[in-house]
């Protein structure tokens, strides 16, 4: 059985192991250059990603990770680290392990929460982190406010991860006011008269509908490659801005739409961005031209709901049928007021009008019978005159009579 392991069946050694040991130098500088490849990819790591001790760090150094152009995910460690003890020994395996996935993309970091800030208010006050959530940790970038991992990131090195990729995912901060968008976008502080100046610029992503994950992809670049300006993001179904023909273009027509907003007066507009290249070509632009190269704003620019505009319009179209129908009919009952008083008021007239017509009736029927009584007279007078007479006893005897009779 010996012989077999290293011979084959005709006693010479097989192809395999005559490869190996003639090839056992080869082998071993391959193996040997694995491994250095691996471990120098291990110290590269380690030296170009580490999670960074911000214990005891001063306030600019912890003012540039908290605040700086580079997301940051933090660990709350209360600094109460004894002698001898590193900080990465106390850091949760969840916190540890994402840093090995995620230390190339992010910046991990450890503080000292308790530890009060030039402002009077120390870390867990000013972020309003709440110390129940264990293991503390939160994260923080430049187009977001500061956010706490909840319970549910805190689960496992996935759940942690999420919260990494989805709640700390790049994209324009949320306005769903118009107070909100002014103090947003700074229209109380960066007012001028000057058209020709160039002042601070603040751009909106309004959202429709047809909003998709190539979309949502394009506002992520946007807002890493300009993590210091004010970019806001608007859900259009629910809030439009003042100058957009938000009646004809509705949210279900159109996927996003940017504008680039300047002095709380301005506007310039980019309809449907199909690139990161015409989208990043557009900020440059707008944040470079001064302000009469904008368009003008009637009345300012403001974050309407197109709800309730609508409600107010209908309700104004209706008070103003409500109105005009009233009107109709007061004018329709003054009428009749007035005709009403005109005939209380013209009563004796007409009583005296009509008196008249009956005395102009009489008159013309008294002036019929003058008429008729005179022809009756020409005739009488012309029959007896064609052979007429009195009889012998002087009267008009059978000629009257025949004349009576004609009559």
């Amino acid at each position: 059985g010996t012989n077999i392991a290293k011979e084959g069946t005709n006693g010479k050694p097989s192809f395999f192991i005559t490869f190996v040991l003639g090839n056992v130098a080869m082998i071993l500088k391959i193996g040997a250059v694995f491994f250095a490849a691996l471990f120098a990819l291990i110290i590269w790591r380690k030296s170009t990603s580490v999670i960074k001790d911000l214990v005891n760090a001063d306030a600019d150094a912890l003012k540039a990770a908290v605040f700086g152009d580079v997301p940051h995910l933090f660990y709350c460690d209360r600094g109460g680290i004894g002698k001898g003890v590193s900080s990465s020994d106390k850091i949760p395996a969840i916190f540890a392990d994402l840093h090995v996935i995620k230390g190339s993309e992010i910046g991990f970091a450890t503080l000292n929460c308790s530890r009060v800030l030039p402002s009077g208010k120390s870390v867990w006050d000013r972020f309003k982190i709440k110390k129940e959530w264990r293991p503390t940790i939160f994260g923080t970038a430049p187009w977001m406010k500061p956010k706490q991992a909840g319970p549910n990131y805190l689960k496992d090195i996935a759940s942690l991860r999420k919260f990494v990729e989805v709640a700390m995912a790049p994209r324009g901060t949320d306005i769903s006011s118009d107070k909100q968008l002014a103090k947003f976008c700074g229209f109380d502080k960066t007012i001028v008269d000057d058209e020709t100046s160039i002042t601070d610029t603040c751009f909106v992503l309004m959202k429709g509908t047809r909003v998709s994950k190539a979309v949502n992809e394009l506002e992520g670049k946007l807002v890493k490659q300009f993590p210091k300006l004010r970019i806001a993001s608007i859900d259009a179904s629910k809030r439009r801005l003042s100058f957009e023909d938000y009646e004809d273009l509705t949210p279900d027509l159109f996927s996003m739409k940017i504008y680039a907003l300047r002095n709380g007066t301005h506007h310039l507009s980019m309809v449907y961005p199909t690139t990161a290249d015409y989208m990043s070509t557009f900020v440059s632009h707008a944040v470079g031209i001064p302000l009469n190269e904008f368009s003008s704003s009637e009345g300012g620019v403001r974050l309407l709901n197109p709800a309730k505009q609508a409600a107010a319009k209908r309700m104004k179209e209706q008070a103003a049928a409500a109105a005009s129908a009233r009107k109709a009919a007061a004018a329709a009952s003054a009428a009749a007021a007035s005709s009403k008083a005109s005939a209380s008021k013209g009563g004796p007239t007409a009583a005296a009008d009509e008196k008249t017509a009956e005395i102009s009736e009489a008159e013309r029927i008294r002036k019929e019978r003058q008429r008729r009584e005179e022809m009756e007279r020409q005739e009488k007078e012309q029959f007896f005159q064609q052979g007429g007479g009195e009889d012998e006893d002087g009267d008009a005897g059978e000629d009257e009579e025949e004349y009576i009779e004609l009559l």
